[in-house]
């Protein structure tokens, strides 16, 4: 077989910073202008403006989001006049952001000025960097018209890469004036309401498919899906500890429900003396489906895990649901085991494996390796551990992420024996963590506990 090195450190999963949520206040504006800051000229951005719209509290009123009163304009050229209505937020999880806008003109005292079309942006903003999206461009039509008046649309905007993030919300207005001895009353108008965060909903006719998922904009670990014989779900989320030590999680048994699936999320502990196992409740876990191969997980995990947070991660499928996809585990020593994901077929596969087992003080643990080639007869998987990793709530997006070796793992004999396959577990980290299950002379006997 030939090794393939940090498949699954692409997976490294971050986490969000635990704060309340945030709410949207006066989003249908029904209180003018309250709640939402004012963004003068800004003239130092890439707006290159020259003069800020009016500051007084009528720009919001009624949903009337921007505009300005009147200007007196003594010389030849053009002007850019802008400013924004910005809000600070905590984006909820999960969710898209829509609005409903109107754009265009109103001639103030009969004057028509062709050149005061007023465009604009929505911007968030946060400690990662900026996220710009163009919202259109008002038309010539005129607010004190009786026919072809503009028509309030509703817009949707992808909010997904900022989810239970702090950020700033601006809604950045501009437009460009022809100058002269002439007076405007508020010419260029984007007229904005309702202002508001939804869930996305499921596709009811989308099933995830078996294996590893990742959020391919965060490194370091990810959730694995298996499906028993009834298609009910079971999911392992593998991630970190604020320590950045690496910890699984593991959910219940559960059905999906056109396009939905909730779980408990529970975390193991392992008596070093007794080797019994138990089992305790540490939060949530949801899936959202997208497609069959996109999906959001959102979970809320209290302290007990090491870090209490609330997030989403709009994730991906990365490998598995072929040949012997599944979870498999020793009858014998129950409480650890193997999610093994297949990708490909023959010489052509890639097989990961990650394994769950615990520290010598009972603490749940991860390693995985990955190797690619015919897994029918026999495979010996170079085994690694990573630290450094992203809890769920802690701060930020990226992180410092270590490989370390971590023994090997074998599985053979899939040919002939099938969802009862045979091997040994030599599981030896840097950090002293060992679990030693068989040997190459006394191999151990697994047990597929559920399918592609």
């Amino acid at each position: 077989m030939r090794k393939l090195h940090f498949i699954f450190f692409a997976l490294v999963l971050g986490g969000f910073s635990h704060q309340a949520f945030g709410q949207l206040l006066n989003g249908d504006f029904s209180a003018g202008g309250a709640n939402w800051g004012w963004l003068s000229a800004d003239t130092g951005n890439l707006h290159s403006c020259s003069n800020a719209l009016d500051q007084d509290n009528a720009r919001v009123s009624n949903g009337v989001a921007l505009g300005h009163e009147s200007f007196n304009y003594g010389t030849s050229g053009t002007r850019r006049i802008c400013g924004a209505i910005r809000q600070d937020i905590r984006i909820p999880p999960g969710t898209k952001l829509l609005f409903d806008t109107k754009l265009g003109k109103i001639d103030g005292l009969g004057q028509s000025i062709p050149s005061s079309k007023v465009t604009l942006n929505l911007r968030i903003t946060a400690g990662q960097g900026s996220y710009s999206v163009w919202l259109g461009e008002g038309n010539n039509a005129r607010y004190n018209c009786s026919v072809n008046c503009p028509m309030w649309a509703t817009r949707v905007a992808d909010v997904s890469g900022f989810w239970g993030q702090n950020v700033t919300l601006e809604f950045f207005a501009e437009s460009n004036y022809r100058l002269g001895t002439i007076t405007q009353l508020r010419a260029a108008q984007a007229f904005l309401d309702n202002v508001r965060f939804e869930p996305i909903p499921p596709n009811k006719f989308a099933k995830p498919k078996a294996g590893l998922w990742f959020n391919p904009n965060r490194q370091g670990g990810g959730i694995n899906i298996s499906r028993n014989s009834t298609g009910e779900l079971l999911l392992f989320w593998y991630t970190y500890l604020p320590s950045g030590s690496p910890v699984w999680f593991v959910s219940d048994v559960e059905p999906m429900t056109e396009g939905s699936w909730v779980s408990a999320i529970r975390k193991g502990y392992r008596d070093p003396i007794s080797g019994v196992v138990t089992w305790r409740v540490v939060g949530s876990a949801e899936l959202t489906m997208l497609s069959n191969n996109n999906l959001i997980f959102s979970w809320d995990l209290d302290a007990q895990s090491g870090s209490q947070s609330g997030g989403a991660e709009e994730m991906v499928h990365l490998a598995g649901g072929e040949s012997h996809t599944g979870l498999y585990f020793e009858p014998a020593f129950p409480g650890w085991g193997v999610n093994l994901d297949v990708q490909g077929s023959g010489s052509n596969a890639m097989n990961a494996a990650t394994v769950f087992f615990y520290t010598s003080s009972g603490q749940p643990v991860w390693a995985q390796g990955v190797e690619s080639g015919e897994i029918d007869q026999s495979v010996t998987f170079n085994m690694q551990t990573f630290s450094g990793g992203l809890c769920p709530g802690c701060n930020g997006q990226t992180a410092t992420v270590t490989a370390l070796p971590a023994g090997t793992l074998n599985m053979q004999d899939f040919g002939t024996s099938g969802s009862n396959p045979l091997g040994h577990a030599n599981i030896q980290t840097v950090g002293g963590v060992t679990w030693l299950r068989g040997s190459a002379s006394k191999l151990i006997t697994y047990a597929r506990l559920s399918q592609p």
